[in-house]
This record gives structure tokens, C-alpha cells and sequence, in this order.
């Protein structure tokens, strides 16, 4: 997985590229301590160019959305396609944190 991470005074847009599971935790959790010192409070994942996620890839996303409500701070996803898409759908991830 690699990522950037785009400040406006409004959003935070983080660009993610690659594939996101469980062998990128780390890294996943070094991002979360950067969007929590932003200063927006809401947090735009584009995932045009992510082309794999896994169980794992998901719960970070599920932790991530839990530690951010406490900071006040809201997710959500955008550009989500092929088998991102259809991983996401099946788990009806949907019903945890907003797609566009």
C-alpha cells in the first residue's frame, strides 16, 4: 500500500495505491497518526488505484472509522471499483462507513 495525503482546510484526501492487507498494518497506522494531527474533520479515501484489499484491509478501515469518531473526525470512500468494489459489496461495507 502506499498512500498521499492532501490537506485542504475542509478535507483531508488520502490517494491510496496498491494493495491493502494485513502485511501493511504498520503503515496503515503510521497514516492514522497523521489524519488524526490534521485538522480537518473530514477524511476522503480515493481508492481509484488500490486494486486489492483483504479481510484484514477491511478491518483497518473499521478501526480506523472508531478512531477517528472519537477525534470527531468522519471518513469516507470514493472511486471504489473492481474487486475492491465487489469485496466491499459482499461485506456490505456499506453499512459501516460512507462510498460515494
Amino acid at each position: 500500500m502506499h498512500y498521499v495525503m492532501t490537506e485542504t482546510d475542509q478535507d483531508t484526501v488520502v490517494m491510496m495505491t496498491g494493495e491493502l492487507t494485513f502485511a501493511d498494518s504498520a503503515r496503515f497506522r503510521d497514516m492514522m497518526a497523521k489524519i488524526k494531527r490534521a485538522g480537518s474533520k473530514s477524511i476522503l479515501f480515493d481508492l481509484k488505484n488500490l486494486e486489492f484489499i483483504d479481510s484484514a484491509g477491511l478491518g483497518l478501515f473499521v478501526f480506523l472509522q472508531e478512531e477517528m469518531s472519537i477525534y470527531g473526525k468522519k471518513i469516507s470512500l470514493t472511486n471504489v471499483r473492481g474487486d475492491v468494489e465487489r469485496v466491499m459489496l459482499l461485506s456490505k461495507f456499506h453499512e459501516f462507513i460512507k462510498i460515494h
